[in-house]
């Protein structure tokens, strides 16, 4: 399965801005810089989140590796994608000892960036209540 379009941010999509100005959090070899998706000026916040991965050469050093690590966090957003909130922009930067990574570590380590980032809806689910008397 593949990240749909509305979804993906292109290397041209990634602006100083978000750099400079998003929030940043950082679990293990994994961190993510987002922001509103609004703050670009177009003032759109009910757009669908974006989502971006940076790879540097210097963490993977062949095209082979880096594109591993891309195509592996794509599957893990996806998965998370009907919980992501919308409105957002986000990057996940690959840090020394990503690639070293096994999925199910990669996948605890994004799943948690996006957790303490806030980008992902609460899911509360209603309890039953109980109609008999007490």
């Amino acid at each position: 399965m593949m990240l749909p379009k509305t979804h993906r941010m292109r290397r041209a999509d990634f602006s100083d801005e978000l750099f400079r100005a998003g929030q940043r959090v950082r679990s293990g070899p994994v961190a993510l810089i987002f922001r509103e998706s609004g703050a670009r000026g177009n003032g759109k916040t009910s757009s669908p989140t974006r989502v971006g991965f940076v790879v540097a050469q210097k963490v993977a050093k062949t095209a082979v590796l880096r594109n591993t690590l891309k195509r592996r966090g794509r599957a893990i957003v996806q998965k998370y994608l009907p919980r992501i909130i919308p409105g957002k922009e986000a990057v996940f930067l690959f840090h020394s000892g990503s690639a070293e990574l096994a999925f199910k570590q990669l996948e605890a380590s994004l799943s948690g960036l996006l957790h303490k980032a806030g980008l992902l809806k609460t899911t509360n689910p209603k309890r039953p209540t109980s109609n008999m008397p007490k």
